[in-house]
Formats: C-alpha cells, sequence, structure tokens
C-alpha cells in the first residue's frame, strides 16, 4: 500500500511540475580551470536536447546549470548577474531567493573568477546529490541509486591530477556518473561547453567547445567520439593560424 501511494504520489508530482516547468532529471557538472583560464560544463539526462535546456555558457561571465524541475530564467538571469559583479554564490543566492519553486530546483555556477556555487531544492525527486570540490560543483537528481555525485568527483580530481584538458575532466565525470547508475530512466542526450574566462570578440575563441549529442542510445559515446574529433580539429586550426603567422616549423608540429 505504501509503495502504491508513493507510485501515485510521483505521478502526480510529474504531472503537475510538467505543466509548470521542464523537468530534466540528470547529472551535471560545471568547472574552472586556471590553468587554461577556461570554465566548462557537461550533462547528461534521459531528455532531448538536455544540453541547451541545462547549460548556459558566456565567456567572460560564467557559466549556469539549472536542473531537475528546470526554471530557463535561472540561465539568462544567472548571467546577466554575474556580468554586473555578483559571485556565483550571490548569484545563486539571489536566483533561489527570487523563485518560489526553489524547492524543486538543482542550480550550479561557475564565474570567470572561478567562484563556484550550487543548489538543490529540499523536495527535489531523489536520489539527489551535490558536491562542491576545488574548482568545480557535481549535482545529480533522480539517480538510479546513492553515490553518482562521489562518483564524479573522484573522476574529475583524478583527471585533474593527471593533467587531462578541460573537455576530458568533464567527459570522465559524466562516465563515472554513469557507471554509478546514472539517471533511473537510462541515457538520452548529452552536451558539453567550455568558455573562456576572457571575453572575445571571436566566437571559436571564447566558445571554443559547444557539442551536443541529441537523442542517442549512447549519449556518452557519442559525446567522446566528438571530443576526439574536436581535438583533431582544434590541432589543424592551430596549424592554420601557424600557417598565416609564417612559422612553418610549427604548422608542420600541428598537422
Amino acid at each position: 500500500m505504501k509503495n502504491l501511494f508513493t507510485s501515485l504520489f510521483f505521478v502526480l508530482f510529474v504531472f503537475v511540475a510538467a505543466a509548470q516547468d521542464r523537468m530534466t532529471n540528470t547529472f551535471s557538472i560545471v568547472a574552472y580551470d586556471a590553468g587554461t583560464g577556461e570554465m566548462g560544463g557537461a550533462v547528461q539526462s534521459h531528455y532531448f536536447a538536455v544540453g541547451g535546456t541545462v547549460l548556459y555558457p558566456k565567456a567572460g561571465v560564467g557559466i549556469v546549470a539549472t536542473q531537475a524541475l528546470v526554471n530557463p530564467a535561472y540561465g539568462p538571469k544567472g548571467l546577466n548577474m554575474l556580468e554586473k559583479g555578483k559571485s556565483a554564490e550571490k548569484a545563486v543566492e539571489q536566483l533561489i531567493k527570487d523563485d518560489e519553486g526553489e524547492m524543486y530546483r538543482q542550480l550550479a555556477i561557475v564565474d570567470a573568477m572561478g567562484g563556484i556555487a550550487q543548489h538543490t531544492g529540499k523536495n527535489t525527486i531523489p536520489t539527489q546529490c551535490m558536491i562542491k570540490g576545488k574548482n568545480y560543483a557535481v549535482q545529480a537528481n533522480m539517480m538510479l541509486q546513492e553515490g553518482v555525485c562521489k562518483a564524479m568527483a573522484a573522476a574529475y580530481e583524478k583527471a585533474v591530477t593527471e593533467k587531462k584538458p578541460l573537455k576530458q575532466r568533464l567527459m570522465d565525470a559524466l562516465f563515472a556518473a554513469q557507471e554509478a547508475g546514472g539517471d533511473i530512466r537510462g541515457m538520452q542526450s548529452a552536451g558539453m561547453v567550455v568558455v573562456k574566462t576572457d571575453a572575445n570578440d571571436n566566437p571559436m575563441i571564447a566558445k571554443p567547445v559547444d557539442l551536443r549529442v541529441e537523442d542517442s542510445e549512447t549519449p556518452l559515446k557519442d559525446l567522446q567520439r566528438l571530443v576526439h574529433i574536436h581535438t583533431a580539429y582544434d590541432f589543424m586550426n592551430q596549424g592554420d593560424v601557424a600557417m598565416e603567422k609564417g612559422e612553418t616549423e610549427m604548422a608542420i608540429s600541428l598537422f
């Protein structure tokens, strides 16, 4: 009887929630790399085109990740606050203060100074978790089992010690989350963004990574493949720039 009541309550919650905001039960990470001057975010969910729903990046400003019962306004509002000088922590405080539905939200922000802040509402669907580490934050909800955030954090920190590039650190964290159980509904889409902490009018420089897998049975494998391809093209582009500058030996080493 108790299980039946729980199931009915969950169905009712989903119906009411879906009528107001988009429900994106997922796991994500935002991070800052002081060595390269980059901020990154990555996400996976059993939800169509999750990258465009959860991640809101802007070079020179920060990255906002909004999930669970998503409030799409968190993205532009959060970035606007950062752009006006608020820290990630102050932006999170203001966003949840102004939101009557904050108890259903998960939110994480990284700012251009390396500040990290996050929030998980008390009514976020379990199994939910969040961990804030050195220069990164991981968060998840509606996971199959406990341990997803711990697995993400451990994988990210290991990748840092191995001096992997930011995009691969993010990728390792996503794989670890899935191996720890992942979304109770399975997989569907994934996304990754990396932006510079300095603003730049050249979008290729300002946002060097913007990759998405919108609908797939193996979104993480597909996203990893795109990361590998992106890395290869990045070397090629650096080679082109070296050729333009007349640095022939450098160009040859990059092709």
